[in-house]
């Protein structure tokens, strides 16, 4: 049985459909990778699994055998479902263990959750415990976003963008971390803007276009490598 399944999502904005009856699921121990153009709707599905969507859902959300579809964001995160956001959204005005610590707030068993395992992950984080998150390189404060996550010790891990901004050396560094955590047992959701990057770290790969899930796998994603080539270059109605 699927770790997360998202069965026939359909969100609106008003009177703008932002995701038409999309369906995909992912495994624990899976990196599913979710690509696609810009508008397509994988920013929206990872925020409708996570309850954080804010226009008008409908569709199943399962996960793990239940019916989680009229949950809270919180009760999901409680469940073992976290979301780390495009553009990271750390507090920048606490310093790095602060984010930490407030991440754990809402858990009943915080006080097992250690700041220690965070630090054990990602050195650098424990090298500047007490430095304002702000500070921090965009590298940096990537890591403190997913360090954040897993302080709700999360079985699902929804990645939306992670290597937005950063250079190619930093990027292969939270792409490693990702494999870890897959190889540990996660289930991990990827929107990625380096398809083919993506592709070649996830299991299973997606392509949505216009708020469908429309192809699976190597074929599908070639293609949408080949439209994206050819639309940076004005070119249309050519294929590789």
């Amino acid at each position: 049985m699927p770790r997360l399944e998202l069965i026939d999502l359909h969100v609106r904005y008003g009177a703008i459909a932002a995701i038409r009856g999309a369906n995909l699921a992912v495994e624990s121990g899976q990196i599913l990778a979710l690509i696609g153009p810009n508008g397509a709707g994988k920013s929206t599905t990872l925020a409708a699994l996570a309850g954080a969507c804010e226009g008008k859902v409908s569709g199943q959300i399962v996960f793990d055998g239940k019916d989680i579809s009229r949950h809270s964001p919180e009760k999901r995160a409680r469940a073992g479902i976290a979301l780390v956001p495009e553009g990271r959204r750390i507090f920048t005005k606490l310093t790095v263990e602060q984010n930490l610590t407030v991440a754990r707030a809402g858990r009943a068993d915080r006080a097992e959750v250690k700041v220690a395992d965070i630090y054990e992950r990602f050195p650098i984080l424990g090298d500047f415990a007490g430095r304002q998150a702000g500070l921090l390189s965009g590298g940096q404060q990537q890591q403190l976003a997913i360090g954040r996550a897993l302080m709700m010790r999360p079985t699902v891990l929804l990645l939306d963008e992670p290597s937005l901004g950063l250079s190619p050396k930093i990027v292969e560094e939270v792409f490693q971390s990702v494999l870890t955590l897959r190889d540990e047992g996660m289930a991990i959701l990827l929107v990625e803007q380096n398809a083919k990057r993506a592709a070649e770290l996830a299991d299973t790969t997606y392509v949505m276009r216009h708020g469908k899930v429309e192809g699976e796998g190597a074929k599908a994603v070639g293609e949408e490598l080949s439209q994206a080539f050819f639309a940076a270059r004005g070119d249309e109605g050519t294929t590789l």
